[in-house]
């Protein structure tokens, strides 16, 4: 069908402006903050408020009035007590009353009346009021002339002042010199930029000349920045190169060249020159901090500027790892009550709400919002900005009716004076949105058909945009408008794209709702709106969110990949080319590799290179390293040692493979969107069952899923995949959705896939790598594993390269560790079937004509045990395994592991050699990439946490990553004398047989089934769980 032109959208897409960062609204909410309004920063501009004692009752009213935002009562009581009989009792008073007279027609932005009211009273106000104050008159009435237009009294009375200052203080002073700074801001209010350039510049020679370094950086900061509002970007470009030219950048060894580039980068990053606002923000944030210390408000307040770089970048998740560390850094040196890590924490929210996490961005826009109302007010203009955020928390979470009601708070104290329209119509645009969701309000179908947003999107920012684009979809889908709402998808997505770019999770969701409504109108469309979104999706994942080390990012990341992965899934069940998209989406995600990763994969499996096949297997373990300890870890330069060697493991792999004109491997922080490519056909008579589990996540995206979806991908030699629904589990009370167990469904769903296949291979995810599958019985009868060869395998590559290395040979190496001492010798904790169970197999292995490499009692220590698997094909661990559950524990892969010969347990596990206490972390820089097998001969082993993947965080992991091509686990604990019964029977079969791994360990599965095993009982075969990786 044809598509509607974007051009019926009435909401222009030049309207739209670019995201706005929290704390950085057009927002007035004060006389201060009115006066920055009307002006640019000032060099000396300040005012004093207080006096040693205080004014009569009719100054206090007028001042009172200003507060207030009246600024026409102001000046009415003023101008009642600049003559007559209050000015010939109090002239001092009266001259103030003038001065205050002149601040209200400022706010008020009545030059006119100031000058002409002022002018001719200005000798008498200026001698009887203090010196500060008489410069601030001076400079106001220079002001009001330039604005009214007459710029030769303007100057004249500029230079009058600056004279007068420099006559006082000395023409070299500081004063002296912010006067003519001061003389250059009121010129350029007056929109005589160029006269105003000149004159800054003279003052910056100046200042330069005489050493006045302070003073230089921090007048060009405020200048750029002033000079951009009021002039140009040019204008603005060409006074920061003034301050990069000068002399002081080498020869100051103060904050100075710090500050100027801190306002360099905040006026890049406004130009949308995000790399070199990030390169001048990373120099700034060095200087303060060597300067102030990391903690100081300085250094924290630079990294926050870098931080907002990186958002507007669509660098989420590096800034929000960025502001985690500025949270917990300023939480310990600034302390919870300070206004600045209000702020920032202001910018963090803004952060998490473009992650589409509104959960988090709520926690601390809450908290901003608390602490600004205990010390400034509910009114005050910051904590209306922290209200106002929270507002647009709620309505991301889709709380409407919390929304509406903190909007309807906010609307009673912006009506007043001192906040600015533009301010005022983002609130009502809220509160309408809010409305409408509500049902309060109705779009009529006239109005959904006329594709007009512009009462709501114009001169809107892109979060309110999109959001309206998304209800008027909505809408028009419920009325039956099929084309209407398409049209708001498409113009949605075009916007989002122009705005945000593509790899945005705001553009993300853009498009998934796109590609949902395309399933009904168009299903080929929507299966190529799939492919794209997760093409570009997958790879925001790997280069922005993998290598942020934020928690939250890949939480987002994993809420993303769900949405999309769940409205994919519901589309396979009833499309076949969705199936078969599906299943190499659902592979890729869960392995987090696509097209060029797998067929590296392919090349260092079938290559006759061996050194090609190395290094190529050096790379993966050093890049899988990294990327897993980054991937939950902050990155400092205590990780550098892991980087440098993923990075020198890639420089020798690409020279490798140039050498043999092949394409290089790139840095996986600059990949580009691949789109999953068609998976392979299993062998004729077997079946793979890919299994996903896709959580259902609260529309807040905070704690865990409302529930987790099971869906069974099967794919057979012929014919396209078939995607099945086995079942929902509530993941707050455990139940799946109907009264049949859980199991029972899934086992019924392998029995159909398994029936006449030879072998079943079940690839698990999350929770489901803790199920031995060969034990389900479908429909109450025989085992799995009796009906069909059962394999669990972690990826469909795991599957298509079962065969190599499939068994051992008499040139291969072993490794045997067990019967160790755990530093008392033979007392509690010794294991003496683990010691039978070592020598036995150790015996199996010599008389096949291995060679063993056998640890028993205190030779087993751990940096022995790291340097002798190195290069062992099979290696065996039997001893005491552990999981346990804890804050950070799961990701930093500290939750899972084994002990070896005297153990010391400590309260806080550490990434040590010297505790011999193996943790999943640790064995992700073991060598196991010549490991055919490894088995951990304990308990708990196969357990592990849910991950951003789907795969469980704890050994499985940790061994595959290491390299090790097979592990034999446990899911539960299990019985010294039994487990040696097993595993010397496995290894029986194993080099007896002259068998695979995988075919030995079903046979020693059948055997204990059928009680051929003495001393272990059948139902003990649960615990065992063969990992093929």
């Amino acid at each position: 069908m044809a598509r509607p032109d974007l051009a019926t959208i009435c909401s222009p897409r030049r309207r739209i402006v670019r995201l706005a960062l929290a704390g950085a609204l057009t927002f007035a909410s004060a006389t201060a903050a009115l006066a920055e309004q009307a002006s640019p920063a000032t060099g000396a501009r300040t005012s004093t408020n207080t006096e040693a004692a205080p004014w009569p009752p009719e100054i206090q009213a007028i001042e009172t009035a200003i507060r207030k935002s009246d600024f026409a009562g102001a000046r009415k009581k003023a101008l009642a007590l600049m003559d007559g009989s209050f000015a010939r009792r109090d002239p001092k008073a009266a001259a103030y009353a003038g001065y205050m007279l002149a601040r209200a027609d400022m706010f008020a932005g009545e030059w006119q009346d100031l000058h002409d009211t002022l002018i001719g009273r200005a000798d008498g106000i200026i001698r009887d009021l203090d010196q500060t104050r008489a410069d601030e008159f001076a400079l106001l009435l220079a002001d009001a002339a330039g604005r009214i237009g007459r710029a030769d009294e303007q100057d004249r009375l500029l230079d009058l002042r600056v004279e007068a200052i420099a006559q006082r203080s000395g023409p070299d002073s500081e004063d002296s010199l912010n006067a003519r700074v001061d003389a250059a801001y009121s010129q350029l209010t007056a929109k005589r930029a160029d006269v105003a350039e000149k004159r800054l510049l003279s003052a910056l020679n100046a200042m330069e000349l005489g050493g006045h370094g302070d003073l230089f950086f921090k007048t060009v900061g405020q200048a750029g920045d002033s000079f951009n509002r009021f002039a140009d970007a040019d204008a603005a470009q060409r006074i920061f190169q003034r301050g990069l030219d000068s002399n002081l950048m080498e020869t100051d060894t103060g904050p100075g060249p710090g500050f100027l580039q801190f306002n360099l980068a905040a006026f890049l990053r406004d130009q949308k020159e995000y790399d070199q606002a990030n390169r001048f923000g990373l120099r700034a944030l060095n200087i303060l901090a060597d300067h102030f210390g990391m903690g100081s408000t300085e250094a924290l307040s630079a990294y926050d500027g870098l931080a907002q770089t990186l958002h507007a970048w669509g660098q989420l998740a590096s800034a929000e790892a960025a502001y985690q560390f500025i949270y917990e850094t300023g939480l310990k040196s600034l302390g919870e009550d300070n206004a600045d890590l209000w702020r920032m924490m202001n910018n963090r929210a803004a952060v998490l709400r473009s992650l589409k996490l509104p959960a988090a961005a709520l926690e601390f826009d809450k908290y901003a919002y608390d602490k600004r109302f205990k010390a400034l007010g509910g009114g005050a203009g910051d904590t209306v900005i922290s209200a106002m955020n929270m507002a647009h928390d709620l309505l991301e979470a889709e709380r409407w009716k919390d929304a509406r009601s903190v909007l309807a708070v906010i609307s009673g104290i912006v009506v007043q004076p001192g906040f600015n329209e533009g301010y005022r119509r983002q609130i009502e645009r809220w509160q309408a949105y809010a409305q409408l969701r509500l049902g309060e309000r109705q779009l009529s179908r006239k109005q959904i058909q006329a594709r007009d947003t512009t009462d709501f999107t114009d001169r809107a920012d892109i979060e309110q945009s999109l959001a309206f684009f998304d209800l008027f979809a909505d809408k028009a889908e419920a009325m039956g408008l099929t084309e209407d709402a398409e049209a708001y998808r498409e113009h949605a997505v075009a916007i989002a794209k122009e705005s945000l770019g593509d790899a945005q999770p705001m553009t993300f969701e853009a498009e998934l709702a796109q590609a949902r409504l395309q399933e009904k109108m168009d299903p080929k469309a929507a299966v190529d709106s799939y492919r794209k979104l997760d093409a570009v999706m997958f790879d925001w994942g790997q280069s922005s969110v993998s290598a942020s080390g934020s928690l939250r990012a890949g939480q987002a990341e994993r809420v993303l990949a769900d949405d999309m992965l769940g409205s994919l899934a519901d589309f396979a069940t009833r499309n076949a080319d969705a199936a078969d998209l599906f299943a190499a989406m659902l592979d890729n995600w869960k392995t987090l590799t696509r097209g060029a990763e797998r067929q590296l994969r392919a090349e260092a499996e079938t290559s006759d290179d061996k050194a090609l096949r190395d290094l190529i297997k050096t790379y993966f373990s050093n890049f899988g390293r990294f990327r897993e300890v980054v991937t939950a870890t902050l990155y400092t330069d205590a990780l550098a040692p892991q980087r440098q060697a993923m990075e020198d493991s890639r420089k020798a792999l690409n020279a490798a493979l140039e050498k043999r004109a092949e394409q290089p491997v790139a840095s996986w922080i600059y990949s580009a969107p691949q789109e999953a490519k068609p998976l392979a056909r299993p062998a004729e008579g077997d079946v793979i069952v890919d299994l996903a589990i896709i959580g259902e996540w609260p529309a807040d995206r905070g704690g865990t899923p409302d529930r987790y979806r099971v869906f069974a991908t099967i794919s057979r030699a012929s014919g396209p995949a078939q995607v099945i629904e086995v079942d929902a589990v509530d993941a707050r009370k455990g139940k799946t959705g109907s009264g049949q167990s859980f199991t029972a469904k899934l086992a019924t769903v392998l029995g159909d896939a398994a029936k006449d296949a030879k072998a079943l291979y079940v690839i698990p995810a999350d929770f489901l790598y803790q199920v031995d599958f060969a034990e389900l019985r479908p429909g109450g009868g025989k085992r799995l594993g009796e009906l069909v060869d059962m394999h669990t395998a972690t990826s469909r590559q795991a599957y298509e390269f079962r065969a190599r290395q499939d068994r051992p040979s008499a040139s291969d190496a072993m490794l045997l560790a067990g019967g160790l001492f755990y530093g008392n010798g033979v007392g509690d904790g010794y294991l003496p079937g683990s010691r039978t169970e070592v020598e036995k197999i150790a015996k199996l292995a010599r008389d096949k004509g291995m060679a063993v490499r056998l640890a028993e009692g205190n030779d087993g220590g751990e940096a022995a045990m790291r340097a002798a698997a190195d290069g062992k094909a099979i290696v065996h661990f039997s001893t005491h395994g552990f999981f346990e559950r804890g804050e950070g524990l799961s990701e930093r892969l500290m939750n899972a592991g084994f002990v070896l010969s005297d153990a010391k347990p400590a309260d806080e596990p550490k990434e040590w050699d010297g505790d011999n206490i193996v943790y999943a972390r640790e064995l992700l820089s073991w060598n196991l990439r010549s490991s055919q097998l490894v088995v951990v001969s304990a308990c708990d082993t196969a357990l592990g946490d849910i991950g951003v993947t789907s795969t469980v965080r704890g050994l499985p992991l940790a061994l595959s990553v290491a390299g090790a091509r097979r592990t034999l686990l446990t899911v539960e604990e299990v019985d010294d004398a039994a487990t040696m019964q097993f595993m010397a029977r496995f290894y029986e079969n194993l080099f007896d047989g002259r068998i695979s791994y995988a075919d030995a360990f079903i046979k020693t599965k059948r055997e204990a089934w059928a009680g051929k095993i003495d001393g272990f009982a059948p139902e003990l075969t649960s615990a065992y769980i063969l990992f093929e990786h």
